[in-house]
C-alpha cells in the first residue's frame, strides 16, 4: 500500500529457491518499485499531482527514472497497460511485476512478484505477468465484495 511517497509491505511471502530477492525492507520509494507504479498510477489525478509534487525521486541504481517527466511518462503507460514492470530499479538484478488491486474504483493496493532478471526470460515475464494480473483481479473481485461494491468489470 502507499503511504506518503513510500510503498509499504503489507506481506511478504518468500520463495525457496538459493536466488531469490529477499525483502529485508519494510518500505522504498514508490517511484522505483512497481507495486508503487502500479498505485500511482490508478490515484485520482489530483492525488496523483500532490505525489510527484512531493515525491523525493531518489536513484536507487542506474537503472532508476528519477526524473519527473520520465516518472509522468511512466504512469501514464502503467495505466494505459494496467500493470507495472520494473527492471533493476530498486535492487540490481532483480526484476518486478506489479498490478493494482481496486474497490469501487479506486486504489486500494499492489500485487507483485520481483525474481531475479536471470529466471525472467520473456516467456517466463509472460507468466508471471498474468499470474499477478490473476492474483490482483481476485484481490480486487474480494475487497469489492466485502464492501459491497459493484463488481468491476474485467
Amino acid at each position: 500500500t502507499l503511504r506518503h511517497d513510500r510503498v509499504l509491505y503489507l506481506e511478504v511471502l518468500e520463495c525457496t529457491l538459493p536466488l531469490r530477492r529477499v525483502a529485508n525492507r519494510t518500505s522504498d520509494p514508490f517511484h522505483t518499485t512497481a507495486l508503487g507504479r502500479a498505485i500511482a498510477a490508478f490515484l485520482p489525478a489530483d492525488r496523483q499531482k500532490r505525489l510527484l509534487a512531493r515525491a523525493r525521486l531518489e536513484r536507487r541504481t542506474s537503472a532508476t527514472i528519477a526524473d519527473r517527466a520520465g516518472l509522468v511518462a511512466e504512469l501514464a503507460r502503467v495505466a494505459r497497460q494496467g500493470y507495472a514492470i520494473e527492471t533493476e530499479e530498486t535492487d540490481v538484478g532483480v526484476i518486478c511485476i506489479g498490478a493494482p488491486v481496486l474497490c469501487g474504483g479506486d486504489v486500494a493496493g499492489a500485487i507483485s512478484v520481483s525474481v531475479p532478471t536471470a529466471r525472467a526470460q520473456a516467456a517466463a515475464r509472460r507468466q508471471l505477468l498474468q499470474l499477478v494480473q490473476k492474483a490482483a483481479h481476485a484481490a480486487t473481485l474480494a475487497l469489492t465484495k466485502a464492501s459491497g461494491q459493484k463488481s468491476p468489470a474485467r
